[in-house]
């Protein structure tokens, strides 16, 4: 099973900041990511087809965004600038 620790290692993105497409990669995440604006608010849900896939995020408004991955009780949250 994973800890909190295996999960934050396991998952990988790139750039941040992001200035158009981000590559997530996750070879454990067996659920869609989720991406939140600073409200709370989420603008997108991410549904990883492999373990590393490439995410076009130039629709969105510039500022910090946070990834929300949550998979049995564990929940991981990345802080993601979009530029």
């Amino acid at each position: 099973s994973l800890s909190k620790n295996n999960l934050q290692q396991s998952i990988k993105i790139y750039p941040n900041p992001v200035t158009g497409k981000v590559t997530i990669e996750c070879a454990k995440c067996s659920q869609p990511l989720k991406l939140l604006n600073s409200l709370g608010q989420e603008v997108m849900e991410i549904t990883l087809k492999s373990s590393k896939e490439i995410v076009d995020l130039s629709a969105l408004n510039k500022g910090v965004y946070f990834l929300v991955y949550a998979q049995e009780k564990l929940r991981m949250v990345t802080k993601v600038v979009v530029q």
